[in-house]
């Protein structure tokens, strides 16, 4: 009876051990991916800011105006604000 008191106790320490190991790979791969969608909003920002800063009220290749100029800083303030969270 102890043997198998014994052996029911090493297999609750051993399922316990794999949960931790489970939360653990899982928190870790929430990680990496929040990294990744970090780099691809650095690189979206950097090319939102390069059209903000050649565009031109007025011009030809602006059909869209003052509206267009006003989304792409929307866009930017919205990526702005994520990844400052």
């Amino acid at each position: 009876m102890q043997g198998l008191n014994l052996q029911a106790k090493e297999n609750l320490n051993s399922a316990a051990a794999i949960n931790v190991y489970t939360q653990v790979v899982s928190l870790y791969a929430g990680v990496l991916s929040a990294n990744e969608s970090l780099d691809s909003l650095e690189e979206l920002k950097s090319k939102v800011s390069g059209v903000l800063s050649k565009y031109s009220l007025g011009s030809r290749s602006n059909p869209v105006g003052y509206s267009g100029l006003l989304g792409l800083k929307s866009i930017l303030n919205r990526i702005e604000a994520i990844i400052m969270k």
